[in-house]
């Protein structure tokens, strides 16, 4: 939990995160909200853009 705060925080305040395993980030937030709330992780999962974005990422 203490690594999703560090990631948010620097995500809002538009500080460089692009280094970041932002795949490993994603997955570790919906499994935090799986634990808290099942559906909520699925509705989550299934509505969020940040693959799409990652997969339109170049790559080097």
């Amino acid at each position: 939990m203490q690594q999703l705060h560090f990631v948010r925080n620097r995500a809002a305040h538009h500080e460089p995160i692009h280094q970041r395993d932002l795949r490993r980030d994603l997955d570790a937030a919906l499994d935090l909200l799986g634990w808290i709330h099942p559906a909520a992780s699925e509705w989550a999962a299934d509505v969020t853009s940040l693959n799409a974005v990652l997969d339109a990422r170049p790559s080097g």
